[in-house]
């Protein structure tokens, strides 16, 4: 007899059959009675192999996904244990991957398994080992699962590349993005301040205002004031939402040489001596020096530089 189960009892009988001679035997037939049955157990084998595992559920950093039992247990009476095996390995897994990138996640009696520490929006191939009391079956057909999409993460801060009297031209990287594609790139400056003066509250330069928005990961900031600092924040959007903001860059845009001097006058002038007050300076030398006077010469000589 073929075709049998490994680790299955049986019983077999025989009823011999007899045919007369003559006579139709789809019409007469004499059956006797059977024989005592003989029972038997076939041995046990190894589990056989299993089938891809199912994907459940799945969260931005988890997955959760479950198996059958192998067709063919290795025997009516054998307890069943599963390994699961997964690549690449979940964040700061404490085992090393084996040469084909796999790690153990579950191993127990149970056909389901919620693995966790998981990248969002990233793909994962997964197994199943069944194994009995005689040893483990053949590897398990590979599946392919996958978490949500996340929001990316926060990018770097930019870098300057160029800078003239009233631009800065800065570029950037873009950051993971979590299985949704970046679409837009949101960068941001502050309304400056002179790198001299203690700028007041909410912080150096004031409020942030829209420098660019695109896909573009570098932008020419422009309409800046010459000889001032400026700070700079970015942040990346999905169709998940947007991360949060960079650390800040500050950047500032190159000197210009003051214009000629305005309003010169003379007071206090005696047989011997004479006070020279500068009234007001041109743009940018009135925002370098503040809105004081300046006083550059007193004495008794007749020319100053």
């Amino acid at each position: 007899m073929a075709g049998l189960r490994p680790g299955s009892g049986y019983a077999v009988r025989v009823r011999p059959v007899v045919a007369l001679a003559g006579v139709d035997p789809v019409q007469w037939e004499v059956v006797a009675h059977p024989s005592p049955p003989v029972c038997f157990t076939t041995q046990p084998s190894l589990p056989s192999q299993m089938k891809p595992p199912l994907q459940v559920s799945r969260d931005r950093r988890e997955l959760k996904v479950k198996w059958n039992e192998p067709e063919e247990p290795g025997g009516v009476a054998m307890r069943l244990s599963y390994q699961l095996f997964m690549a690449p390995p979940p964040q700061d897994w404490p085992q090393p991957p084996d040469a084909q990138g796999y790690v153990e996640v579950y191993r127990g009696p149970e056909r389901s398994a919620r693995i966790t520490r998981l990248l969002p929006g990233s793909r994962y191939t997964c197994w199943v080992l069944a194994s009995n009391a005689l040893g483990c079956g053949p590897p398990g057909q590979v599946a392919l699962c996958s978490t949500k999409a996340s929001v990316p993460d926060a990018p770097a801060p930019p870098v300057p590349l160029a800078a003239t009297q009233t631009s800065i031209t800065l570029q950037w990287q873009a950051p993971a993005h979590h299985g949704s594609p970046i679409t837009t790139f949101t960068l941001e400056r502050d309304q400056g301040h002179l790198p001299a003066l203690q700028p007041s509250a909410p912080g150096p330069g004031g409020a942030f205002g829209l420098a660019y928005a695109g896909p573009a990961t570098q932008a020419v900031v422009a309409g800046l004031r010459p000889g001032h600092m400026y700070r700079f924040r970015l942040k990346a959007d999905n169709d998940e939402g947007c991360s949060f903001w960079s650390e800040l860059l500050v950047a500032g845009t190159a000197a210009s040489a003051p214009g000629p001097p305005q309003g010169l006058s003379s007071s206090s002038v005696t047989q011997s001596q004479a006070t020279v007050e500068l009234q007001a300076l041109s743009q940018p030398a009135a925002e370098m020096m503040g809105s004081e006077w300046l006083r550059i010469f007193e004495g008794p000589g007749t020319a100053c530089a």
